[in-house]
């Protein structure tokens, strides 16, 4: 600080301090622009960087680094390199329920399409809106079963030989989900339905184990937790062993898979009677 300076109190940088300041950050590779920015939204005085002659001063949208622009996976259509076109519309809907602008969703979305579905988007134009872009994505990559075909999907699901319980268990409650979102099943029934048909369609080198975890939990969740925990300690047997198993365990699972069969039996009523009073409605 000069002796001028400290004779008035003030604490102004001359051009000389200025210039020193330049360099340094220029040594350390941080853009000027950048610090003047980031010092005027931390600044208590209301610093504003002062834009230089002949250029335009950009605001915070065109800067880009104050508002970082959200992202969601890439969703090209390509089922075997993509993630589901249910988790990419997922993550469009969680995007609009922040309260983003149609622009940003919008732009959004843009960057996140690739191949085909780029295309799709492409064919409707700059001025299509979140609705009508939502809306042609689900008449080409959305589920097109019908309600009973999902549903009946759901109960025939059974266990892959190769299947771990955790994945078993996952596509059981994706196939559910989409039974709740067509509005076949209520959302109340889900846990019950869900631990019914995971022990129902089960292995039966894993379902011998399991079988008086079924009575005793009554969560799906901790049931799958427990039926795990047995998975591990009793990896899957080989295709030899399997007649083997069979023929000794077949006279000890007759009670329990009777009493399974009940409630599977049960449950299906059921979502019928409620299926027919809501179409009623």
């Amino acid at each position: 600080m000069t002796a001028k300076q400290q004779e008035s109190g003030s604490e102004e940088m001359t051009p000389d301090d200025m210039t020193h300041v330049w360099n340094a950050l220029k040594k350390m590779k941080i853009r000027p622009e950048n610090f003047l920015a980031w010092a005027a939204s931390n600044s208590s005085t209301g610093l504003q960087p002062e834009p230089q002659s002949g250029t335009k001063q950009k605001s915070d949208s065109e800067a880009g680094y104050l508002k970082p622009q959200p992202r969601i996976s890439i969703f090209s259509g390509d089922r075997k390199s993509d993630v589901s076109y249910d988790l990419w519309k997922y993550e469009v809907t969680c995007l609009m329920k922040e309260s983003k602008s149609e622009e940003t969703v919008l732009q959004t979305i843009r960057r996140s399409v690739r191949g085909e579905a780029a295309n799709v988007i492409m064919r409707l134009g700059v001025s299509a809106s979140i609705d009508e872009v939502l809306h042609k994505m689900d008449s080409i990559y959305g589920n097109v079963l019908e309600k009973e075909d999902v549903l009946a999907e759901f109960y025939s699901a059974r266990q892959k030989d190769d299947e771990s319980c955790s994945a078993w268990s996952c596509r059981l409650e994706e196939t559910l989900n989409t039974a709740v979102k067509l509005g076949k099943v209520l959302p109340r029934n889900t846990n019950e339905m869900l631990k019914t048909m995971f022990y129902k369609g089960m292995r039966r080198e894993l379902k011998d184990l399991c079988g008086y975890l079924y009575h005793s939990i009554h969560d799906f969740d901790l049931f799958r937790v427990e039926v795990r925990k047995i998975e591990m300690e009793h990896p899957a047997k080989t295709t030899a062993d399997k007649p083997k198993q069979a023929l000794a365990k077949g006279a000890t699972v007759s009670k329990t898979d009777t009493s399974v069969d009940e409630k599977f039996e049960e449950l299906q009523c059921s979502q019928t009677h409620e299926s027919t009073m809501e179409a009623t409605i």
